[in-house]
């Protein structure tokens, strides 16, 4: 960066100002990058970035996009600088990707545009954005080959192209650049689907355009001086609290030497040396000890290296400052020549930017002893068709890219969360719904994969599990890291699970693999396919892949490496036996103990006093009736009811005339025509009610449209039946199907019986029942869980 102007001390409240200002520019740059793109990876996935640089390249202010992307952007705005400083013109717009030019990794493509002053003489900021592109052409559909062992196996390489010129659109340079060069390698084709890489192409241009007009405005509002003075400012505000944070490194660490090393899949040590200059605020990263560059593409360009680092100093910070370039000023990084930190020119890198950054981060999170490791991995799945056929022809296709969450690292005081882009990606994964719609695929599970975080006193967060289904034949890549080495824990945290890449093949006759049999069942075989791999999917072929989880912080506190709280409760026949309070810390956890021991003391006397006040409580029975309010009875959304609880017309109450024990569960209907409990939801409200008559809301926003309702009541009757009518606002006749119905359960009923032999529906089930009912005019006792549980009418 370039030696800072001496200028008065800011104004504090002009320097908060300021701050929000040159971020807003960049968030309304994302909103009109978002907003005018058309690919499912810009538009849905979000995976770009938008910032702006000052006259000498650095970064001033970005918005919360990609942390990768802008810590690298800075390199590719100065390489322009150094090639066409002297020749830049309004109207003038530079298109790059190369690693050479301050990218990382092809498909990543930085629109880079000069902003002018007033009579157009000089530049006084840049404004850049920089989105992933589904495909740039290379051996394989997405770009994002896991087999590429040179940069030219991975798409189009272009060092420098002004895609404006003097206001002018340069398409046939585009074409060029896009389609006939990466053409011509061995095995590489053009780029698979040119009309949205440049319809997304222009939407950047258009981004970076309004990045302009409002950086110019805010010099209308303020002069030009005083908008330099302040950003000068703001970065020497991200400078001076970088300074302070290693200077309190060094006094907790006890020492100005810091050390860690991790290694990828294959074995590649990256070995890390802080040393902290505790005087003046500064620290040396030197990376000498990590290996030498890699024949896969799992090497990073020096500009990712310097992204992974700014990042960590920006995580590291307690306070809400922009991510700017001054939070790299009193950090000197060393990266050896040669090493996969620093590779050769031609070396493959479409992995070193999203699996080997990952693994930056963790190595310096680690050796300041910050967390435990995230899952080190964006699970990089590419599928997609076109390309060269067999004659050499460029046939026009297609190409889909997403990552795929996992597990964040838990720290002092603080669980991981599951399910979630860790790190430099902050990306969305692609909607299942547009997943299904746009391409020829079926998702057929996405959820958490439970237990796969570490057990320890902060537990580390689970990863996921994801299956998709090809409903035609493709070309299918997988690139991934964190499958032969655990995501690490710390003092005495136990380590994440690994991740895993099963292809679940159906047997076919082309694949000799049909059994000799021919009445025997058909089976698919399931293969694991490693962390880096590209495989030809016949149709109905299933990728199932398992994330990630996430290194835990501290010695777990029991076996299971949490402090559990079990809770018995009534209904077995319905309910589970049990439930965990898991999520709870063990000081939690211990007061929960006691409060729950004392809530059910309190309990057992008030049914006690019941029974001897009022007469025998009614023996349990192992299937209880439905508990009916009001024989055909119509529910209208947003009504207030009062209502007596029966059974058969006949009031539930005991010899005193109070209503009996009773509970409500939230169900839902299974594929095995039986209801089912509800797992992992909260508890419901515990509700004492004094009286055997209650009022009843019916809410009026359905949360869920399979739940219905079930009111059990501790009832020494074998049987019941009645009617109870649940309104539905979209279907006011009552006979139809609700909008909202879940696909699985197409119709629907107004009536339920239930008796001895279960649940049967005389007219199918309720799907449209409300999800829960308020009770009005009664005190409310939470009590936290995470199963559903019940409510207890006394």
């Amino acid at each position: 960066m370039a030696e800072q102007p001496k200028y008065n001390p800011p104004d504090p409240i002009l320097l908060t100002l300021f701050a929000n200002r040159f971020m807003s520019v960049a968030e309304a740059m994302g909103r009109s990058l978002q907003q005018t793109a058309i690919s499912t990876n810009i538009k849905e996935r979000l995976d770009f970035s938008c910032a702006l640089f000052a006259p000498d390249g650095d970064l001033v202010a970005n918005a919360p996009f990609i942390p990768i992307h802008l810590g690298s952007m800075s390199f590719a705005v100065k390489y322009q600088m150094q090639l066409h400083g002297k020749t830049l013109k309004p109207g003038d717009v530079f298109m790059t990707n190369s690693p050479r030019a301050g990218g990382s990794h092809l498909p990543d493509i930085t629109i880079i545009s000069p902003v002018f002053d007033a009579k157009a003489e000089k530049v006084i900021f840049f404004t850049a954005s920089r989105g992933h592109h589904a495909d740039i052409g290379g051996i394989l559909p997405g770009s994002m080959p896991p087999t590429s062992t040179t940069i030219f196996e991975e798409g189009a390489h272009i060092l420098s192209f002004k895609i404006v010129n003097d206001g002018v659109f340069d398409h046939d340079g585009l074409v060029d650049y896009m389609v006939t060069k990466p053409a011509q390698y061995p095995g590489s084709s053009g780029c698979r689907n040119l009309r949205d890489v440049e319809s997304d192409l222009k939407a950047q241009i258009a981004a970076n355009h309004k990045g302009i007009q409002l950086i110019q405005q805010i010099v209308d509002d303020y002069g030009l001086e005083t908008v330099q003075e302040y950003m000068y400012h703001i970065r020497a505000n991200a400078e001076s609290s970088v300074r302070n944070l290693l200077r309190d490194v060094a006094k907790r660490a006890g020492t100005n030497v810091l050390e860690a090393v991790d290694y990828l899949d294959d074995g590649s040590p990256i070995h890390l040396r802080v040393d902290i200059n505790e005087k003046d605020g500064s620290a040396t990263l030197d990376f000498e000890g990590t290996g030498c560059e890699i024949r896969g593409n799992l090497n990073s360009p020096i500009s990712v290296v310097h992204s992974a680092v700014i990042y960590c100093m920006r995580a590291m910070l307690d306070m809400d400052i922009p991510l700017n370039a001054g939070c790299l000023v009193p950090i000197t990084v060393k990266i050896p020549e040669g090493s996969l930190l620093s590779p050769s020119k031609t070396a493959a890198v479409c992995g070193g930017n999203v699996l080997t950054s990952q693994r930056i981060v963790d190595v310096v999170l680690k050796a300041f002893h910050a967390c435990a490791a995230s899952q080190g991995c964006t699970n990089n799945l590419t599928f997609g068709a076109g390309g060269k056929d067999k004659d050499g022809n460029n046939i026009t296709g297609w190409g889909y890219y997403e990552t795929i969450a996992g597990g964040s690292g838990a720290g002092p005081g603080w669980h991981g969360t599951s399910g979630v882009h860790t790190h430099i990606t902050n990306t969305r994964i692609g909607d299942v719904e547009i997943l299904e719609r746009r391409y020829p695929v079926i998702v057929h599970q996405f959820g958490i994969r439970e237990g796969s975080g570490g057990k320890g006193k902060w537990r580390g967060g689970d990863g996921v599990v994801r299956e998709l289904e090809f409903l035609e034949p493709i070309q299918v890549s997988i690139l991934s890291e964190r499958r032969t080495r655990q995501p690490y824990g710390m003092e005495g945290g136990e380590p994440g699970a690994l991740g895993r890449n099963t292809w679940v093949k159906q047997p076919r006759k082309s694949d000799g693999d049909m059994p000799e049999d021919p009445d025997a069942p058909l089976k698919p075989r399931k293969i694991n396919i490693g962390g880096k791999a590209t495989v030809f999917m016949g149709k109905g072929d299933r990728l199932l892949i398992e994330t990630p989880g996430a290194g835990a912080w501290g010695e777990p506190e029991d076996e299971d490496g949490r402090a559990s709280l079990v809770l018995g409760y009534f209904a077995p026949t319905i309910c589970p036996q049990e439930m965990k309070l898991n999520f709870l810390s063990p000081r939690l956890a211990k007061l929960s103990v006691k409060v729950v021991s004392i809530v059910g003391a309190v309990m057992a006397l008030v049914l006690l006093f019941v029974v001897a006040w009022g007469g025998s409580y009614p023996s349990y029975n192992p299937n209880p009736p439905i508990l009916i309010p009001r024989q055909d009875d119509v529910w209208h959304v947003g009504e207030l009811h009062t209502v007596q609880w029966s059974v058969d017309g006949i009031p539930t109450t005991n010899s005193s005339g109070k209503p009996v024990l009773a509970l409500l569960l939230l169900a839902y209907w299974s594929d095995s025509n039986e209801p089912a409990l509800l797992r992992h939801e909260p508890l419901t409200d515990w509700i004492p009610i004094t009286d055997k008559m209650a009022n009843i809301i019916v809410p009026s926003v359905p949360t869920r449209n399979d739940y219905s309702i079930f009111l059990n009541a501790h009832d020494d009757r074998s049987s019941c039946s009645g009617t109870i009518t649940i309104f539905n606002p979209d279907d006011p006749s009552g006979t139809g199907v609700p909008p909202l119905v879940h696909r699985r359960y197409q119709r629907y009923c107004n009536f339920l019986v239930i008796g001895d032999t279960g649940a049967k529906c005389n007219g199918v089930f309720i799907n449209r029942a409300i999800p829960y009912i308020a009770i009005a005019e009664c005190r409310l006792f939470r009590i936290l869980g995470r199963s559903s549980f019940g409510l207890w009418v006394l």
